[in-house]
């Protein structure tokens, strides 16, 4: 048997039925790095002088402006792109992408930017035209001249590329709304709809008397050969000769009015437009029964009249589009914020506020309530 006795002799234990002896453990290295070894902690931070703090301030701010310059470079660029892009066209439905109809609402009042915006809707299906138009109409009139302007533009597109189009007439299509709709080959009429009021409207405010209260007397002069520019003044009470003066541009409107009608509706001549043409409205029923209207329906029969004056098949499944205005991308517009108080009020905007308040609006609009 072996000596156990000796320490420095190994032992053999092969053969014994014993299990061989467990490996010794790596001695702990120590935290000085040695070869093989990395350090157990990290290496003790840098000094935090002022110095050190204020380079780090200095870089971290220099950071900070740039990303927010990149960041305001590259909004600018967007929110100018969007300011510049014209209207755009909302998938409805439809699958054929191929075909296309088109819908240009005009809702509100019709102002410079009512005829804006239409005027810009047509410029760009200039350049693809779809195969119909179909105005969807709920406006109860304004502006003569924004009026005129958006049905030219209709017209004039009509004569270009022969694109049939269609009126869809909603709550209210009256005045103005209906001197577009006029344009139209085909007007299809709700059954709660108010339309006609085929008339001119002008009001406007005097100031005379407000102004003694406080004080203040105006002083217009004109040159010695003008003597009728002062007419339809704010700053003192109307004459006769400036109301005379005012009712012959009125009457000046309302037979454009009349010779628009009866060039858009085939069916009535000169004669039965003037009898229609009191500035009453119509009801839906009065408005077919006088030919002011075609058929009776909704938006889904002014669709489906689009489809069929275009002369695409029963099978087709054109895709419909809705015209909309481009978003701004500005701080307001992201917020879907809009107010007319959003600009500085100066003496020069209160003077234009005036300026509108007391000038005669002449317009194809129905009569407020009183």
């Amino acid at each position: 048997m072996p000596d156990s006795s000796d320490p420095q002799k190994p032992i053999n234990t092969q053969g014994m039925g014993q299990a061989p002896p467990v490996p010794p453990v790596p001695p702990v290295p120590p935290s000085a790095p040695l070869p093989g070894y990395g350090p157990i902690y990290p290496a003790p931070p840098a000094g935090r002088g002022i110095g050190a703090i204020l380079s780090r301030v200095m870089i971290g701010l220099i950071s900070t402006v740039l990303l927010f310059s990149i960041m305001l470079n590259v909004y600018l660029g967007i929110f100018f792109a969007s300011s510049m892009a014209g209207p755009m066209e909302m998938p409805q439905r439809g699958s054929d992408a191929s075909i296309r109809i088109v819908i240009i609402p005009i809702q509100g009042m019709i102002d410079s930017q009512m005829a804006a915006f239409v005027n810009q809707a047509i410029w760009s299906l200039r350049d693809n035209i779809p195969s119909a138009v179909v105005l969807r109409i709920d406006s109860g009139g304004g502006g003569v001249t924004a009026s005129d302007q958006i049905w030219h533009a209709l017209d004039q597109f009509k004569k270009d590329t022969g694109v049939p189009v269609v009126a869809s007439l909603g709550a209210m299509a009256a005045s103005g709304g209906y001197y577009i709709a006029s344009v139209a080959d085909h007007i299809v009429i709700e059954p709660t709809t108010i339309t006609g009021s085929i008339g001119v409207i002008a009001q406007a405010f005097t100031v005379e008397k407000m102004l003694e209260k406080v004080g203040v007397t105006p002083e217009v002069i004109v040159a010695t050969r003008s003597t009728k520019k002062d007419t339809l003044s704010p700053f003192r009470a109307w004459t006769e000769n400036d109301r005379g003066e005012l009712r012959f541009i009125l009457d000046q409107a309302h037979d454009r009015f009349i010779q628009i009608v009866a060039q858009g509706r085939v069916d009535l001549e000169v004669a039965d437009v003037q009898r229609l043409a009191t500035g009453e409205p119509y009801t839906a029923a009065q408005a077919l029964e006088n030919k002011l209207a075609d058929s009776e329906g909704y938006i889904e029969a002014a669709l489906s009249k689009a489809k069929a004056l275009a002369k695409l098949s029963d099978a087709s499944d054109p895709q419909i589009l809705l015209m909309k205005p481009s978003h701004s991308l500005g701080i307001l517009g992201l917020m879907g914020v809009t107010s007319p108080f959003s600009q500085q009020v100066d003496a020069q905007t209160l003077r234009r506020w005036l300026g509108q308040m007391t000038v005669p609006r002449v317009e194809y609009r129905v009569a407020p309530l009183p």
